[in-house]
């Protein structure tokens, strides 16, 4: 383990302490939360090595500082679970409305109940010797709902069997994190990532749940290896709705390059571009894909701070681009007028448009 490494220390019951570090905070916020970051480089382009690459580790926390290694894998696949976080747009903002508006807390909320989803999305990964991991990334809403998404997809069985290696929360909004019952349901000992902004009202939920297993906090200013070729980080960036910070995921695919997966985007994904260049490390120094929703024009309202985006989508030259969720039509139609590497989906169980990837749509890396 190099100096700069730390393995993840956890408090009582599997817990990491409930201090919330304010080190990484942004306070230049568009579109939901969104500040240009410096740039850096993601790493010199080399010749592709043989698999495995260096830098991989297992749960081991890297200060920022130098770009961090993170190892590469042999295949990465990802499957859209839901990507449907409510289904009418205007009962979910005329609840926000009655309840005061985008700055009230969302737990004090009272949501009309018919009309929550979720989000979810199930990533299946190959590390080059050949072990396998499965991450769940985020619980959706409602639990009824997400239940039957999870039978739906096989991901039921394989909480029986517990074979969901850990769960990684993006971010507490409610289509992401309430949906948490249908988890807990099947299997309370599912290892959980959270970010270590989330607040009081969502630790409290998390026993209301009865989760069981080891929840670790991922801190700002920190990138955290989960296995090689796969880490997160935490940007802390104040959301609407009276929540804060957002987990990225990135992974690198041998020979391929880098893959972003969001929940939301809420910390632009212009910033997080410029976090992996200026982060992390990879041999072919490239981006390859992109994954989850990108909150650009989740209301179908464009601004130059939406362009800004799309710029930096296309200055990064990604292979493939995978959105969905809160990303928008109109940004996806804007993508697509702009040649950037749009994948369609199939527009089943619910999602509006096969412009994107939908609910049960699967694609590989």
């Amino acid at each position: 383990m190099a100096n700069d490494e730390v393995d993840v220390k956890r408090g009582e019951g599997g817990r990491a302490p409930r201090t919330m570090d304010r080190r990484g905070f942004i306070r230049d916020v568009a579109l939901g939360g969104a500040a240009v970051l410096a740039a850096g480089a993601l790493g010199a382009p080399a010749a592709a090595r043989a698999c495995p690459g260096d830098g991989g580790g297992y749960d081991l926390e890297v200060p920022l500082g130098a770009p961090v290694a993170i190892g590469e894998l042999k295949s990465l696949k990802v499957t859209c679970l839901s990507e449907v976080g409510w289904w009418s747009t205007p009962q979910f903002l005329a609840d926000i409305d009655a309840a005061g508006g985008m700055s009230t807390n969302q737990w004090t909320i009272p949501w009309t109940e018919r009309n929550s989803a979720g989000y979810s999305a199930l990533i299946e990964a190959e590390e080059c010797d050949g072990t396998r991991h499965t991450v769940l990334l985020d619980t959706g809403w409602d639990a009824q709902y997400m239940s039957w998404v999870f039978r739906r997809e096989g991901v039921t069985e394989k909480l029986e069997h517990g074979l969901i290696d850990r769960a990684i929360l993006s971010h507490e909004h409610i289509d992401h994190f309430w949906g948490l019952p249908a988890i807990t349901a099947v299997n309370r000992k599912v290892p959980f990532w959270v970010p270590s902004t989330l607040s009081g009202d969502a630790w409290n939920y998390m026993d209301r749940c009865k989760l069981k297993g080891p929840v670790t906090q991922v801190t700002p200013g920190v990138v955290h290896k989960h296995f090689p070729g796969f880490a997160t980080a935490v940007m802390d960036v104040p959301i609407i709705l009276g929540v804060r910070g957002e987990q990225i995921l990135f992974f690198n695919v041998k020979d391929k390059g880098m893959v972003i997966v969001t929940g939301c985007g809420h910390v632009g994904i212009q910033n997080a571009i410029a976090f992996a260049r200026s982060n992390i490390s990879t041999s072919t120094g490239r981006f390859h894909g992109l994954f989850g929703g990108l909150h650009i024009s989740s209301l179908e309202v464009w601004s130059p701070a939406a362009d800004t985006m799309l710029d930096a989508m296309q200055a990064a030259q990604f292979d493939v681009v995978a959105s969905n969720h809160c990303t928008g039509i109109t940004a996806v139609e804007r993508m697509i007028e702009r040649g950037l590497p749009v994948v369609a989906g199939s527009a089943n169980y619910g999602s509006k448009s096969t412009r994107y990837v939908g609910n049960g749509d699967s694609i590989v890396f």
